[in-house]
């Protein structure tokens, strides 16, 4: 009985024993200094153009400007009070600087444009001219439109349906 007990002392104290283990824990990261932070709101922008008539396309090549608007919050000028917009994706074979559909769209000879309020073309994938920003929060008003090609239209080939492609936009701080 003594040495069945002394087993169980002894295996009681090996496996109540702390069983250590060391290994390192590497942290890294960049801290920035961004003048603005993006509204919440703005991280998922979806432009509407509901119906676009193709008769209007064959007559104007474009149809009229849908405006939305990018909101910067908080942005301190003291950090920076310019911005370089770039809006980046897949750019139209036929229309340099549009976007092109999107492979679930059923519309065909069209594309889609943006610009800024004033009417000034923002190509896909290049930098725009750089935005002043004021103290505080900043709102950066554009428009998109769908733009029929020069040979859908010489050609008669706007083909009605659904529409939808996917931008990006990135703001770099001057």
């Amino acid at each position: 009985m003594k040495k069945r007990l002394t087993y169980l002392w002894l295996a009681a104290l090996f496996c109540a024993a702390p069983v250590l283990a060391k290994s390192d824990i590497n942290f890294s990261g960049t801290l920035v200094a961004e003048p603005c932070t993006l509204a919440p709101t703005d991280s998922d922008i979806h432009v509407d153009f509901g119906s676009v008539i193709s008769k209007n396309l064959y007559a104007n090549k474009r149809s009229a400007p849908q405006p939305f608007t990018i909101h910067l919050l908080g942005c301190d000028t003291s950090v920076s009070n310019q911005a370089i917009l770039t809006f980046s994706g897949t750019e139209d074979a036929d229309q340099q600087g549009l976007l092109a559909l999107g492979s679930d769209s059923t519309a065909a000879g069209v594309a889609i444009g943006i610009e800024t309020a004033r009417g000034v073309a923002l190509p896909l994938n290049q930098p725009s001219s750089a935005v002043t920003l004021t103290e505080g929060d900043n709102a950066i008003n554009l428009a998109a439109f769908v733009q029929a090609s020069d040979k859908a239209i010489a050609d008669k080939t706007i083909t009605a349906g659904s529409l939808s492609a996917i931008a990006t936009f990135e703001f770099t701080y001057n």
